[in-house]
């Protein structure tokens, strides 16, 4: 098994930021045709904190679900920790795959042929967005959103 090129993330992911993102918040109201069900909030480490959003398709219905993992860590060094923990966390037999055109800095996906997992890094927030309906479905505009979103943040000026 390779290792996953860290300092890599990290020289990306300082490229062109200059800001870090504080109590950075999902916004629900962004996911045209999900409902939101709802959010647990937890503090994996000292450096870092993470919120998990929930959505559905329909209220009633099971089969399309998401579950969206948004961690703020407080510099992108302690980010692309957050990162390389989550994808060597899991009793996976080999590396994630590379997403070579997906969202972040760097990202990951998970071995369905189907986008129905995806891993990224942005400044100092890891995304993680995965498939959790009965129905397996694909998460990539959704991650792209998310990324459009945290760029956007990133990069506002800091003067308004």
């Amino acid at each position: 098994m390779k290792k996953y090129p860290v300092e890599q993330w990290l020289e990306m992911a300082m490229n062109g930021s200059n800001r870090l993102l504080v109590n950075y918040t999902l916004p629900p109201k962004n996911f045209e045709g999900w409902t939101f069900s709802h959010q647990l909030a937890d503090q994996p480490s000292a450096h870092a904190k993470n919120t998990a959003y929930f959505f559905k398709r329909s209220r009633n219905d099971n089969d399309e679900a998401m579950r969206i993992d948004i961690t703020e860590a407080d510099s992108i060094k302690a980010a692309a920790q957050a990162l390389l923990d989550m994808l060597t966390n899991v009793m996976a037999p080999m590396e994630f795959p590379v997403v070579s055109a997906g969202p972040g800095v760097v990202c990951y996906k998970g071995f369905s042929d189907v986008d129905s997992l995806l891993m990224f890094l942005r400044a100092n927030i890891v995304v993680r967005v995965r498939s959790i309906g009965q129905k397996e479905i694909t998460v990539l505009n959704e991650a792209k959103q998310i990324d459009a979103e945290i760029s956007r943040e990133t990069t506002n000026d800091d003067s308004k």
